[in-house]
């Protein structure tokens, strides 16, 4: 037991306390997956730049996370979805018109894979020829199972403003980690991550505020027309209950 700020504080609740502040000051990175996590895996965006991919062959490149609250795409996981809106990448092949990133992956010529980190997505060239893509502007990319994109299309300026290569950048994934490196990734990270949880707070609080009151709501606002039955579209019914449509 230690004395503290005029009464007697355990020293395991001090511990605790100073963990939680170490834990504050710590350089971000995505939530690591934890045991019976229900929820789903980051959203991540492939940083601009440009890839000559042999037959078989595979570029990691330099991806961040848009989802502080979520793990990485697993090792090997399949990002199978390329929102077009929500970003710029062709896929050159010689002799062929140039084709989104969507259609390539699609057409099964290249694969998207995560790496169970929050660094690099995985771009895999699934064909006999070789593929030159173009990351022309941040890319978002997700697994298949994912489809909502509504507050990443909100902030999407923002995002491109934040991941706009600095001048001399090669646009190649490179393997350098400088302490000085690290702590401008580190930076960025949290700024994707601020743009998209203001987005993810304002639709929040817009849902709040159009939700309709319930039977038994007592703020004085009235309840929407379709809350009550519309008896002229009862279906059926029997001595003690009616099915009916809204109005």
């Amino acid at each position: 037991m230690k004395r503290g700020f005029g009464r007697w504080v355990p020293l395991a609740a001090m511990g605790a306390v100073i963990v939680a502040l170490l834990s504050t000051l710590a350089a971000p990175e995505c939530r690591a997956a934890t045991a019976g996590s229900t929820a789903g895996s980051q959203r991540m965006v492939m940083a601009p730049g440009c890839y000559t991919l042999a037959p078989g062959d595979y570029e990691d490149v330099s991806a961040f996370c848009l989802d502080q609250s979520r793990a990485p795409p697993a090792s090997g996981a399949i990002l199978g979805n390329a929102p077009p809106t929500l970003g710029a990448a062709v896929l050159k092949v010689e002799g062929r018109s140039p084709i989104t990133l969507q259609s390539a992956l699609a057409q099964n010529m290249i694969q998207l894979e995560g790496l169970g980190d929050d660094l690099h997505v995985r771009i895999r060239n699934l064909t006999n020829t070789r593929l030159e893509i173009c990351i022309d502007a941040p890319t978002v990319v997700m697994e298949n199972g994912d489809s909502y994109t509504g507050d990443l299309a909100k902030v999407y300026g923002q995002i491109v403003r934040i991941l706009k290569p600095s001048a001399g950048d090669t646009g190649q994934s490179g393997k350098s980690d400088s302490a000085s490196e690290r702590d401008a990734r580190a930076k960025t990270q949290a700024k994707l991550w601020t743009a998209v949880n203001a987005a993810d707070e304002a639709e929040a609080k817009e849902q709040g505020r159009t939700m309709p009151s319930g039977p038994l709501d007592s703020s004085g606002e009235s309840a929407p027309a379709w809350y009550f039955p519309n008896k002229s579209k009862c279906t059926g019914g029997t001595s003690s209950v009616e099915v009916c449509a809204g109005q």
